[in-house]
């Protein structure tokens, strides 16, 4: 049997957002923060978001060795939704539209519509995990990072 009501928020983000509850768990799972290698197999649009993504999540320390496959899954489903709505909209722009008529006449859901939405759900599913939607974020504590400038002056001391 499934538990009941909202799954655990990771540590890490209970600490962002600020929660004291984050220094009442127990010891919990000690995870090297070393960020992972892309996965050979990702490619294309794929190895693309994993670049774009990987870093931001690394920086604020959200992404580790043990979160390498799910990273990848996201960046695979970002990819496939990509393709999905680059089809349909070709579809679309070609005179069919979010539904067809099949052989025998019935009107029927675009079939790449239907791929395409179960890429968001994965992806959206798979971003609420790492923090990576405006829901998913709210209450997080972020402090703006000083500039470069800011961090020479804060060390040498100026004017």
């Amino acid at each position: 049997m499934a538990k009941r009501g909202p799954k655990p928020m990771p540590t890490k983000i209970l600490k962002l957002r600020g929660s004291n509850r984050a220094g009442r768990r127990k010891g919990g799972v000690n995870v090297p923060l070393n960020r992972p290698r892309i996965p050979r197999w990702l490619t294309g649009e794929a190895r693309r978001e994993w670049q774009r993504t990987a870093p931001l999540l690394a920086r604020l320390g959200l992404l580790t060795q043990i979160d390498r496959t799910m990273l990848a899954i996201y960046c695979q489903a970002f990819a496939d939704w990509r393709q999905a709505d680059r089809f349909l909209q070709d579809m679309i722009a070609g005179g069919s539209g979010v539904v067809v008529v099949t052989k025998k006449g019935n009107v029927v859901q675009n079939p790449a519509l239907a791929v395409r939405n179960q890429a968001v759900e994965r992806l959206r599913k798979i971003a609420a995990e790492f923090g990576m939607s405006p829901a998913s974020r709210v209450g997080l504590e972020t402090q703006p990072r000083a500039t470069d400038q800011q961090q020479k002056q804060r060390f040498f001391g100026g004017a």
